[in-house]
């Protein structure tokens, strides 16, 4: 677990120790379990998200079926979620810890105040927009262009890059509903894979057995 002494140190460096300090002052650090729903889509938010450790997920839903846009790693910012308070509306979409994480939570109207006050903050907040805007174009792009299999692979291997796990532990469920589509459709293309020798799967876990490029 980081202490709060690197914390801080790491927001003076990005951000200025004025604007480190207000922050630390109003933020709320929690620690949550894998799987936890840090913001639910549909919601209003009165604090906004950043990831001290562990990786996030956004995704959205419709009707059974989501779709995942992009992680969020540490030191980044769930800028989406913030994108619709600052318009103030509610979420359109959805964040769930994929590890055991640290989350701290800054008051939006603080936020809203800062950016406005601090160049900084304001700049940081753009280069932290445009970086998952970029994961998401290539998220949609594979969606349209990519086989499915290709598109499987690829998931796997982000996976495992951003989480650093290999084995990976998730279900064929999991998968299906990350990547919108079925269960069935998921188990199948596992089967090519690992007769392709890419993967092997595992009893709760799959293998990659080469990186493909991220």
């Amino acid at each position: 677990m980081m202490d709060a002494s690197s914390f801080e140190q790491h927001l003076v460096s990005l951000l200025g120790s004025e604007l480190a300090a207000k922050i630390i002052k109003v933020s709320v650090v929690k620690q949550v379990e894998k799987d936890t729903v840090i913001v639910h889509e549909g919601h209003y938010l009165t604090s906004i998200p950043f990831m001290l450790e562990g990786v996030a997920k956004i995704y959205t839903q419709h009707d059974t079926r989501s779709f995942l846009l992009h992680y969020v790693r540490p030191f980044e910012c769930c800028v989406m979620p913030f994108s619709a308070v600052s318009h103030d509306a509610n979420s359109r979409v959805s964040v769930i810890a994929c590890t055991e994480s640290q989350v701290f939570f800054v008051p939006t109207e603080k936020l809203l105040k800062w950016i406005a006050e601090y160049p900084a903050l304001n700049a940081w907040f753009y280069r932290q927009y445009n970086e998952h805007e970029q994961e998401m174009l290539a998220a949609i792009n594979s969606l349209l262009f990519d086989r499915l299999d290709t598109r499987l692979l690829q998931f796997l291997t982000r996976k495992a890059l951003i989480t650093g796990q290999n084995p990976i532990v998730i279900t064929h469920k999991e998968i299906a509903l990350e990547m919108g589509t079925v269960r069935e459709v998921v188990t199948r293309l596992l089967k090519k894979l690992q007769q392709e020798h890419r993967i092997i799967q595992h009893p709760d876990a799959i293998e990659i057995l080469f990186v493909v490029g991220d």
